[in-house]
């Protein structure tokens, strides 16, 4: 029976699991997690602070009988502490316990993750500085904070801005600190000054250009200085990036690729031909420059999972590579992200010229409209003009954005046939035609001004 053990219960382990499932249905798969609990959401964790998920079942994603009925064996509350690529085996302990086991497989999937990093400065280690990586890290975030007291969430990405919403939605006076600025990944300059003014007007406090110096108090956190000015807080939250989880992979002699990341080929295999990576812990190839990069997205590490799974069960998938495609909402704004940013683009020197479309795109709809929701639009081109990356800011019908500009990615598409062709979404379409059974008897007339979704 070909044995397969995969380390790790994220998005990456699990559809490495599922898919080594659907390759191969009589495989003794395995999959050990250093957590107590059932594989939950990591983007369930914000809805877990607010309150509006009051029991982790709630965020699994899947019930507790679904590996069971697969067959896939789950090791909770287990840690790897060692691999031997010459026995092809694992030494295993479960946390808190001495006694260690031993278990051999003909293929393995590493889906470690990451972990959050925590800058170091003073104060650190006092009781009230928190990270969000795991569900107890959640429930001590839950402890401490409470209505009323202030909280200062420090990052860049769409997590720690979930974060500080969630903590806002519970009734703290909340800070933002981010060393240059919000989302610099993911948007342009421009229009992460045009985020930091309309969370500003939202209520969170927006502290950028300088990271905080120290965290003040006795053993806990009772105040963070900032430009040398101190700010009275009980609590501090840490969303600065992911660092890839890559201790028992290098200690076996696994190599790593030049981001620190496992180096994997387009199969996801690594410099072990029995040995596969995705997620956090790996590098992945980008779809648009064909460049291995580290690119720590739930979506990526999903596909690449998928992947590593399937051949590590005996089959034969490679990708061409990913592309990143991210969107939330936030404060109520809609941000889209694909592809590649300018900030990105230099990272794999990808020439680029910027399109800002806002403008553009205001002429095309409703006066009225425009100014009660406004949109902000970027695309991004290479040297022979093809799209290779999009940002949007809006209010309402992100999905549709995101698929359109998606799909002109994948295709290549030049610039000019993109505008020329493209129909952006029409807000309060029912404004224009009546209500929802007029539209219904006259679609041919609203397809022809771009309607792409029916509510």
């Amino acid at each position: 029976m070909n044995k397969i053990i995969i380390i790790g219960a994220n998005a990456a382990g699990l559809s490495a699991a599922v898919n080594a499932r659907k390759e191969n249905p009589g495989s003794k798969i395995t999959i050990i997690s250093k957590e107590l609990y059932n594989p939950y959401r990591r983007p369930a964790i914000p809805s877990i602070i607010t309150g509006e998920i009051t029991d982790l079942i709630d965020a699994y994603i899947f019930t507790p009988d679904y590996l069971k009925n697969l067959n896939i064996e789950f090791l909770p509350k287990t840690e790897v502490i060692e691999l031997d690529l010459k026995s092809k085996s694992v030494k295993i302990r479960e946390i808190g316990s001495n006694m260690i086991n031993k278990l051999e497989y003909d293929s393995l999937v590493l889906c470690m993750g990451g972990y959050s990093r925590i800058p170091k400065l003073k104060g650190v280690d006092k009781k009230g500085v928190c990270t969000f990586n795991t569900y107890d890290d959640t429930l001590e975030i839950i402890k401490i904070a409470k209505p009323g007291l202030t909280a200062v969430v420090v990052g860049a990405g769409f997590v720690g801005l979930e974060i500080a919403e969630s903590l806002m939605k519970k009734g703290l006076k909340v800070y933002f600190n981010v060393r240059s600025r919000i989302l610099r990944r993911l948007l342009e300059p421009d229009f992460s000054d045009y985020l930091n003014e309309c969370f500003e007007q939202k209520g969170l406090k927006m502290l950028t250009g300088e990271s905080i110096s120290e965290i003040g108090g006795n053993e806990k956190v009772e105040y963070v200085v900032i430009k040398g000015e101190k700010i009275e807080t009980s609590l501090v939250v840490f969303g600065t990036g992911v660092e890839p989880n890559v201790t028992i992979a290098k200690n076996a002699g696994i190599e790593l690729g030049l981001t620190g990341a496992i180096k994997v080929n387009t199969k996801m295999q690594t410099s072990d031909q029995n040995v596969y990576a995705a997620g956090d812990c790996a590098e992945s190839p980008d779809l648009l420059t064909q460049q291995y990069t580290y690119s720590p997205v739930g979506s990526i590490a999903a596909l690449a999972g998928a992947i590593a799974g399937t051949n590590a069960a005996g089959g034969n998938k490679e990708t061409k590579g990913f592309i990143r495609a991210q969107i939330d909402k936030i404060l109520g704004k809609e941000i889209i992200s694909i592809g590649h940013s300018s900030t990105t683009a230099k990272e794999v020197n990808l020439d680029i010229k910027i399109y800002d479309l806002s403008e553009w795109i205001k002429d095309k709809r409703n006066s009225t409209l425009s100014e009660k929701y406004p949109v902000k639009l970027k695309i991004i081109t290479d040297s022979m003009d093809k799209i290779v990356g999009a940002q949007v800011i809006t209010q309402k019908y992100g999905s549709q954005y995101s698929y359109e500009l998606l799909k002109s990615i994948l295709n290549h598409k030049p610039f000019d046939e993109f505008i020329n062709k493209w129909k952006p979404p029409l807000e309060k379409f029912m404004n224009y035609v009546g209500d929802k059974q007029k539209i219904l008897s006259n679609r041919q007339n609203a397809d022809k001004i771009g309607i792409v979704k029916w509510e």
